[in-house]
């Protein structure tokens, strides 16, 4: 039985301070107005139990390996009262080589100071359509904190599983072949409620009577700002299956090969905008790219005894999905997938076995020889001819390349012109690390 234990304190505090020409308006991206500040105190403490219920001498066939973990943690706010959420969780053996494991657990987020306290800022938005007026010029979206926000709370469950053939005993396993091969499947479900984020602006002008006051018009009903601050959405709710594979080769006079192989799967991804409003499926339609992956293999050999030097490839690569902005014309257009690949080559100073020279006897050599009319001197230890290594020794050195091909990411309908939520901008980049351990 292991039982761990722990607590917690954090003091977190935000100043943010307007100049003059903020109060005054002179800023056009800034609404007016005093200072915020905020404060909030977090006072913590958790414990975990893992019970082991069989295992070792107190194993049978079916029945290898079962243990139970529990845990809890307990937070106290200084604005926000106190909570304690639990976690559940389960490791099950029926064979040496294959193991399930599962896990119930709840979460609790409290809006953060910046969320709450950062102040507010107002931007001009092109390119909105008012559905009582029509398409507007340019429209004042005031976005920022809301003191207002509840904590968001979040449910997850967890099952998958592991196989490692021949792990046991390779020797005598029907599969001992495979041994070096780990294969792993999980399946997830994430449910986030009260969720903090801002509103789409066109979302908010398409569904005005559900955001009373967040819409500001004139007498004439012509809109002058919309109000998009942090608010408390619906829900979140995302399933899916991680999967995937690593395999290393046995350390040959050529060296080894290591292979791994991440996958994921969205299964379903769906967002409820406000509570009691029907949920917007967002993968499966893909509006989300419901697949992507993760590939690489390495190579790698022991040189000089102490050293190794390692060099391969990485394969990533982003599933097509649907642009969330219509065309004019309705027709959708689509985002194509992204492949991109990285390269990397390192090499690790393994520390120079130390050599302690032994002391002669009284009168003799280190050779053996005897010494006729010499003092006999005890030498000191040899320092060798590669004292340089001292200084490298449990050095690695790493240069690489990351998106080789210099791919650019699909064009995206966006203000970026590209999904920023799976892609990146950053194109051919080149870097090199140095990591010395002491």
């Amino acid at each position: 039985m292991i039982l761990g234990l722990g607590l917690e304190y954090r003091d977190d505090k935000i100043i943010d301070r307007k100049d003059i020409y903020s109060q005054s308006n002179d800023v056009v991206a800034w609404i007016g107005g005093e200072s915020d500040n905020g404060q909030r105190w977090v006072r913590s403490g958790y414990y975990e139990l893992t019970v082991p219920i069989l295992g070792d001498k107190w194993s049978f066939p079916g029945a290898r390996l079962f243990e139970v973990m529990v845990a809890q943690r307990y937070d106290e706010y200084g604005d926000f009262g106190s909570t304690a959420k639990p976690k559940f969780s389960f490791r099950y053996k029926p064979l040496d080589d294959f193991t399930l494991r599962g896990s119930y657990s709840e979460g609790f987020r409290a809006p953060s100071i910046a969320e709450l306290f950062s102040g507010q800022t107002k931007l001009f938005k092109p390119g909105l359509v008012d559905p009582k007026t029509g398409p507007l010029d340019y429209t004042f979206v005031i976005l920022g904190s809301n003191p207002n926000l509840k904590p968001e709370l979040a449910y997850s469950y967890y099952l998958g599983g592991v196989w490692t053939p021949g792990s046991k005993d390779p020797v005598h396993s029907l599969v001992g072949f495979l041994n070096g091969l780990n294969v792993y499947v999980d399946y997830y479900n994430i449910e986030k409620r009260n969720n903090i984020a801002s509103v789409d602006p066109q979302f908010i002008l398409n569904h005005e009577s559900l955001f009373p006051g967040a819409i500001v018009r004139n007498t004439g009903g012509t809109v002058q700002a919309i109000n998009d601050t942090f608010q408390n959405m619906g829900r979140l709710e995302t399933k899916g299956f991680d999967f995937g594979f690593t395999y290393t080769t046995k350390e040959c006079a050529w060296g080894k090969v290591d292979i791994e192989f991440n996958g994921n799967y969205i299964w379903r991804y769906m967002i409820q905008n406000l509570p009691d409003q029907p949920f917007i499926v967002k993968a499966g339609t893909y509006t989300l790219p419901v697949y992507k992956h993760s590939a690489q293999v390495f190579y790698s050999k022991t040189l000089f005894g102490m050293d190794a030097l390692s060099t391969g490839v990485t394969w990533n690569y982003v599933d097509s999905e649907q642009d969330q902005t219509p065309e004019p014309s309705g027709k959708v257009h689509v985002i194509g997938n992204w492949n991109t690949f990285d390269y990397q080559i390192g090499y690790n100073f393994g520390r120079a076995e130390e050599l302690t020279p032994e002391t002669p006897l009284p009168g003799y050599a280190k050779d053996g020889k005897k010494l006729v009319g010499e003092r006999a001197v005890s030498p000191g230890r040899d320092r060798g001819s590669s004292g340089w290594r001292r200084y490298l020794a449990n050095t690695r050195l790493v240069f690489g390349v990351n998106n080789v091909f210099d791919v650019a990411p699909p064009f995206a309908d966006q203000t970026a012109g590209y999904d920023a939520r799976t892609t990146s901008p950053f194109r051919r980049t080149f870097y090199v690390e140095l990591e010395k351990k002491f």
